[in-house]
């Protein structure tokens, strides 16, 4: 909001301030769930659960169900590091209509240039806006999307891994033809973005220009296998990292901490200049990791959970509402 206002000095001690508070908590918060993992050789706190922390890169995708339909969709890994994922016809027709009609409606607010002259990070034709989330309005149409989205990447009552927590609104973003958006984490120790879901809610053609220039999600330092790395000289689109195509009814699922409950900079991601006209919805899921729960039992075992609290209000269209 202050760099927006053009107060960038300012911007940068109040996020610097707030980050140190932010690695404090976060710390705090994460050890007994790092030590519970430790000490009993449970999957990492901060990685996927299964079914889809068994995927392999490399194999045929799988075949799951939503939750709230029973409606089949497919699961890919694509990268180790950050554990990444795509789901494939995840969305519906209905349910990309009606975010992109409420986004339309919010209304939509233009996201300011970065003035760097660096292309990878570079932000154009960008606008944005916030929808609730389904602890706030529990019967919008993406709702059960939402939820199902939730349940597929942490789901409930695992032993001695936390739920869900907080819920963020659903960010959209339409890009016009040739927007980008730079290169950048979702997660920070006072932000504590544990997964996101981007769900791409149109098709976008391939450009004549190739790979990177479809309006790609790239993640330049993702990488797989136990022997691999991360590029050491400058990554470049088509070549290094992970390159996914938006196409309509497809999410990407990546997280954003590693084993150790540190942010996974492999994760750093961005938008590259697209073809077209392209929607995205980003699906912020946060920790709950101030309570342990206890091990499921028949009388305990729900099918979704993100955790409720008090309404919190949003700004003017600036977002992010944050329940919790």
């Amino acid at each position: 909001m202050l760099n927006d206002l053009g107060l960038a000095p300012e911007a940068c001690r109040a996020w610097t301030a707030a980050e140190a508070r932010g690695r404090g908590h976060w710390r705090g918060a994460a050890a007994p769930w790092l030590s519970a993992s430790w000490r009993q050789g449970t999957p990492s706190a901060f990685g996927p659960r299964e079914p889809l922390r068994s995927l392999r890169v490399g194999d045929a995708p799988v075949v799951l169900q939503r939750c709230s339909s029973g409606a089949s969709f497919t699961a890919r890994r694509v990268a180790d590091v950050p554990h990444a994922f795509v789901l494939g016809g995840f969305s519906t027709e209905q349910e990309r209509d009606a975010i992109i009609a409420a986004g339309l409606s919010a209304p939509m607010r233009a996201v300011p240039r970065a003035d760097d002259g660096d292309p990878d990070d570079e932000r154009l034709g960008c606008e944005v806006a916030w929808l609730p989330s389904p602890v706030t309005e529990a019967h919008t149409t993406w709702a059960p999307l939402m939820m199902d989205a939730v349940n597929l990447v942490l789901p409930p009552n695992t032993p001695d891994v936390p739920d869900a927590g907080p819920a963020e609104d659903l960010h959209v973003v339409k890009y016009a033809t040739a927007g980008a958006y730079g290169l950048h984490l979702d997660a920070t120790c006072s932000v504590p973005r544990a997964v996101t879901v981007l769900h791409y809610l149109n098709d976008v053609p391939p450009s004549e220009k190739g790979a990177g220039f479809g309006g790609e999600t790239w993640l330049p330092l993702a990488f797989s296998g136990s022997g691999a790395t991360a590029p050491d000289n400058k990554p470049v689109p088509g070549e290094d990292g992970v390159l996914v195509p938006p196409r309509a009814g497809d999410a990407l699922v990546f997280f954003s901490f590693d084993h150790l409950g540190n942010v996974e900079q492999a994760s750093m991601h961005g938008g590259r200049p697209t073809s077209s006209q392209k929607w995205i919805a980003n699906q912020w899921v946060r920790l709950d990791l101030n309570t342990h729960r206890p091990s499921p039992t028949a009388d305990t075992e729900i099918g979704y959970l993100v955790r409720p609290c008090a309404d919190v209000p949003r700004g003017p269209g600036f977002g992010p509402r944050v329940i919790g």
